[in-house]
């Protein structure tokens, strides 16, 4: 009996040994498998790493730039050998153009627009017409329409007005002027602070205006009384409080 329960614990042994023997293969060669596997990952993962091309989608021609911006635009700072003296700041308020360094003619929209500053602004009239230097006959507020009559032989720029025919707008000033000054006047082009003689609303925006009986600007409703000077000088385009942008186009004039 006794050689049974002894016979019998030998063999028990010999199982659990063997048992754990098989789960130490198991294990050495599941463990091996896994480094195998991490170890081809890890190789794709660096080979796809390196691809600069003809990866997700980018052709021939075309590299994938490496960026920490989620939305996948390169940022400026993240650029190789990018030019030092570009990370300077600029103050654009100090750029100013000097006459000289433009010849011929520039598209308007590649001109620098600077709202108050020495930049010109996208409608301002020196940009789309050629200007006359006048000697100043009277006080004259910026917007007026003006007219050239004479006086002791002498050009001199007046307020133009309707009443008299000697008197018909030939252009416009954007700035006030007092008497003998030199006065800049546009001929044609964008009038930004004209003043008519009536309130306007928007809805006026395409109106034609006439060069009205009161001296230097704009009205709505042409003069009709005999003698007067009838002279559309140009249509609306922009209305701002009791100022209105017209754009001058001198059609037609006559005397009623």
């Amino acid at each position: 009996m006794t050689d049974r329960v002894d016979n019998l614990e030998l063999s028990l042994r010999d199982l659990v040994a063997a048992i754990r023997q098989s789960h130490a293969r198991e294990s050495r060669q599941a463990a091996l498998n896994v480094g195998e596997r991490v170890a081809t990952l890890e190789q794709q993962l660096a080979e796809h790493a390196a691809l600069r091309s003809m990866v997700h989608g980018v052709g021939p021609g075309y590299v994938v730039a490496k960026t920490a911006n989620p939305q996948g635009f390169v940022r400026w700072v993240e650029i190789v050998d990018r030019p030092s003296w570009l990370d300077q700041h600029i103050d654009l308020s100090t750029i100013t153009i000097d006459a000289s360094q433009i010849t011929g003619t520039i598209s308007i929209d590649r001109l620098p627009v600077h709202p108050n500053g020495p930049l010109v602004t996208h409608d301002d009239p020196r940009l789309n017409a050629r200007t006359l230097l006048v000697p100043v006959g009277e006080p004259l507020s910026a917007g007026d329409f003006v007219a050239i009559t004479h006086r002791n032989n002498v050009a001199m720029v007046v307020r133009a007005h309707a009443a008299d025919p000697m008197r018909a707008a030939v252009g416009f000033v954007t700035e006030s002027y007092g008497l003998n000054q030199q006065a800049l006047i546009y001929p044609v082009g964008i009038n930004p602070m004209a003043s008519t003689t009536t309130p306007v609303s928007v809805q006026d925006v395409g109106r034609t205006v006439f060069l009205s009986t009161q001296p230097g600007i704009v009205s709505i409703t042409p003069p009709n009384l005999p003698g007067q000077l009838l002279q559309p000088v140009g249509s609306i385009i922009e209305v701002s409080n009791a100022v209105v942008s017209v754009l001058v186009r001198y059609e037609y004039r006559f005397r009623l």
